[in-house]
């Protein structure tokens, strides 16, 4: 099977090579517009302005023509992702390139500002940490590690539907993922396949924080935003929310992994959303009564009730600590997995089987504050 060097020194035939020739020109040009920029404080945090070059490793500062442009991993509206090498280490790593001209016609800054800010903040085996950020006239860079497993969506295109026991184990990294950000007081608002990568062992890295938001436990949020297929019926009935939309999000991915499609679907997107708020939760029969417990405690409409809200008390148990409890996740050891000790018996994608990102599904994300 190919590894990354063999990926990266195929550049013979390649339809995407021109687009990394006209980057790799842009950065030449652009360096020096890329680090005179000047970094403005507001409170206790640092934001910089668009012609600047933020650094967010403890490394020597940064700069575009440190990296060498590879292989072209992804591309879509925003504009694309790129396997690149520093130069000064040889370290392999992905670089989202996202043109400013389409963050400023889409009103996307500020979720561009909370990507980065929150991929800086975070630090667990389980998301996908920024390494550097920057930025030119044209577009703005993030740089983060790359995982060669490409999306977990692939693996579903591929596969169809995956065994009880392959989904439970990546459902476990998930919920381990999700306490994480939930305990820095942020929800991520777009869990689905498409934002969960697998990495060279087989293990989940969730990614895209840009619908996430900085939320303390006891707050609430209000914006409808995500992705159709996996909003949370308190959020599409434009009601107040907090992090059990994440919750009711990983019984839609959950719902996914096993059967192949989410729990409600509806060409027509209104129809969908009332669906996800009315129509009864269909269980195929061939699915573990386990199974059908958990989805049906976190597909629960009633906030109250879905599994993983509220607060655990000395009389019940309840909040993440309920999940990890349900007989669903009986076989996994949350302590040890958070470790990486758990061993993956099946790795679905290594490097050479990247999925195009012509193979999404056509589900639209609507994004929010």
């Amino acid at each position: 099977m190919a590894d990354q060097a063999a990926i990266a020194s195929s550049p013979r035939h390649d339809p995407l090579r021109p687009l990394i020739q006209q980057e790799s020109a842009a950065f030449e040009t652009s360096t020096a517009a890329a680090i005179t920029g000047k970094t403005v404080r507001r409170g206790s945090k640092e934001r910089h302005d668009v012609e600047g070059a933020t650094q967010v490793s403890n490394d020597t500062a940064s700069k575009p023509t440190d990296f060498e442009l590879l292989v072209v991993v992804g591309q879509g509206a925003f504009g694309k992702v790129i396997q690149v090498r520093h130069r000064p280490t040889g370290e392999i790593y992905a670089m989202k390139i996202v043109s400013k001209e389409y963050l400023v016609k889409k009103n996307y800054i500020g979720n561009m500002q909370t990507e980065r800010d929150i991929m800086t903040k975070v630090d667990h085996p389980f998301l996908v940490k920024l390494k550097y950020a920057f930025q030119t006239p044209a577009n703005v860079y993030l740089v983060m590690p790359y995982i060669p497993g490409g999306e977990l969506f692939h693996t579903l295109h591929k596969q169809g539907l995956l065994l009880e026991h392959t989904a439970c184990f990546y459902a476990a990294e998930m919920v381990l993922a999700l306490e994480y950000l939930h305990g820095q007081g942020i929800i991520h608002r777009d869990l689905k396949p498409e934002n969960i990568l697998l990495d060279a062992d087989g293990h989940v890295c969730l990614t895209d924080f840009g619908l996430s938001k900085e939320l303390p436990q006891d707050d609430e949020a209000k914006t409808v935003c995500g992705t159709n297929e996996y909003m949370a019926p308190e959020m599409i009935r434009n009601k107040p929310y907090s992090h059990a939309v994440d919750w009711w999000a990983l019984g839609a991915l959950i719902y996914e992994m096993v059967t192949g499609y989410p729990p409600f679907r509806h060409n027509n997107r209104k129809k969908l959303l009332e669906k996800i708020c009315t129509e009864k939760l269909s269980l195929p029969k061939f699915l573990h009564a386990d199974t059908h417990s958990i989805l049906k405690q976190l597909l629960e409409r009633n906030v109250d009730k879905r599994l993983g809200a509220g607060k655990s008390t000395m009389f019940k148990v309840k909040g993440v600590a309920a999940i990890k409890q349900h007989p669903f996740f009986s076989v996994q050891q949350h302590e040890r997995l958070a470790m990486r000790f758990i061993r993956v018996w099946c790795v679905a994608h290594r490097l050479g089987s990247l999925g195009s990102t012509k193979d999404h599904a056509a589900r639209d994300t609507l994004v929010g504050d």
